[in-house]
């Protein structure tokens, strides 16, 4: 529940679900979540809701680039939360990555991999296992983190900083030695 002028992140979350669909019909917004608001080039300690457009535009501009105004604040249980709206390409990015096993006859899915590769079974420390979905990248610093769904990778018990596992638990038991990172962000 919301507290004085603060919304939850569950209630934040919630708003982005639910909402987020509607946003994404907009050509020009890639992507909607939450965030740290930007303000001259530097991460403030406002939450805000974020937007990513694949590019600004003044308002007059809008219709040309097929795009509707975002909202300067969103309300959320009652209160006004700020919204940012950010430029960002997304190229795709792939590489071949070679899946030989180290254990014979073993499934390379469920088999430890370094570096870890989508497809390959992970989870979070007290949740059975999942599939690695992709490697993204930090776009200011190049590190890399694996992706998943988010019941794979946090679930409703988990909180930043807790181990990955690479195979997930389910897979391969052996936790303290397929320790694969910790949660960053969910």
């Amino acid at each position: 529940m919301a507290t004085g002028t603060k919304v939850s992140m569950e209630a934040l979350k919630a708003y982005v679900r639910r909402e987020g669909r509607k946003f994404l019909k907009n050509r020009n917004i890639t992507s909607i979540g939450i965030g740290y608001k930007i303000k001259d080039g530097k991460e403030t300690k406002d939450i805000c809701v974020q937007f990513t457009v694949a590019q600004k535009a003044l308002p007059e501009q809008l219709e040309s680039i097929h795009g509707g105004e975002i909202p300067k604040k969103v309300q959320i249980e009652g209160i006004d939360v700020p919204t940012d709206v950010l430029q960002r390409s997304y190229e795709p990015g792939a590489r071949l990555v070679n899946m030989t096993h180290k254990l014979q006859n073993a499934d390379p899915r469920k088999t430890a991999m370094d570096p870890v590769v989508p497809g390959v079974s992970i989870g979070h420390v007290n949740i059975s296992a999942g599939t690695a979905g992709a490697v993204v990248y930090n776009a200011k610093t190049g590190a890399p983190y694996i992706l998943s769904n988010w019941h794979v990778l946090c679930g409703p018990d988990g909180r930043v900083g807790d181990s990955i596992t690479q195979p997930g638990s389910y897979d391969d038991n052996r936790v303290d030695q397929n320790r694969a990172g910790f949660l960053v962000r969910s």
